[in-house]
């Protein structure tokens, strides 16, 4: 009789690697990225009451404060996409050069996000 010996190259069970069928990295993806929007939810949920008591806002500027927050994440997640089709460093070399350009039109305008 011979033993089924698992070679020495095999993945210990649980991890995701190569050998992992489709669906199940796509659930993995899935499953971390929801865990994630809870969690950017929650933190925004916590924002929203201080929000509230410093500047005094209706529940319907707290919704569009929420919305546009969320909003604002699922672009980020396609910006994510888009600088992988196009390269990092020149995703990275083209926001930050709109970075400057944006921080020069605010001090030429003399102005400030903060006040």
């Amino acid at each position: 009789m011979t033993e089924d010996v698992p070679s020495s190259s095999a993945e210990p069970p649980g991890d995701i690697g190569e050998g992992t069928s489709v669906p199940v990295r796509i659930a993995a993806i899935a499953a971390l990225g929801g865990l994630l929007f809870g969690y950017g939810t929650a933190v925004i949920n916590g924002a929203l009451s201080a929000l509230e008591d410093r500047f005094q806002v209706d529940a319907g500027v707290l919704g569009f404060v929420m919305a546009s927050a969320l909003l604002g994440a699922a672009v980020g997640a396609l910006l994510l996409l888009l600088q992988h089709s196009v390269g990092v460093r020149r995703f990275r070399r083209v926001a930050g050069r709109r970075s400057r350009v944006r921080a020069a039109r605010c001090g030429a305008e003399g102005r400030a996000l903060w006040s």
